[in-house]
């Protein structure tokens, strides 16, 4: 958990987007409660007072523990499913809709920090050698394994 929150608080947009306090303008509406973005922001914020680290780190474990059950406790869990699980939940809370003149709000119109930073797509298209018919898929992904060569060239 500390790796990934270092990385992040390191991201110049994400530490300028918490620390100006432009996410309160994207969190979802429909949240009454604190936010983990909320969390999220004050860590940024506290991070360089040292004093006041220990605490901060408490509340940012304390509110994902709240938001995401899986962590709660002090097992030890993947890093890579920490991040997956942050940018996530970061995503469904700071999700705006932005509407155009006319237009009704839809999947398209949708806006995040979050995934203008982190998000890709994968397109796969199968062929059929028959009829030569082209199916098209398109799938969001936060981050994308890749093998890594048994050798160095």
């Amino acid at each position: 958990m500390n790796a990934i929150l270092q990385c992040l608080i390191h991201t110049p947009l994400i530490k300028s987007y918490f620390t100006s306090g432009l996410y309160r303008n994207h969190i979802n509406k429909k949240k009454k409660e604190e936010t983990l973005a909320e969390t999220i922001s004050e860590f940024v914020k506290e991070y360089e007072k040292v004093n006041h680290l220990v605490k901060i780190l408490w509340k940012v474990k304390t509110a994902i523990e709240k938001f995401v059950p899986c962590f709660q406790g002090y097992d030890q869990h993947d890093a890579q499913e920490f991040l997956g699980m942050l940018i996530d939940k970061l995503n469904e809370e700071l999700t705006t809709t932005r509407r155009t003149e006319g237009n009704s709000p839809t999947e398209d119109n949708k806006i995040s920090i979050m995934g203008d930073l982190f998000c890709g797509e994968l397109c796969n298209m199968i062929t059929c050698p028959y009829c030569k018919n082209v199916n098209e898929k398109k799938e969001n992904f936060y981050y994308l394994s890749v093998p890594l060569p048994l050798k160095v060239v």
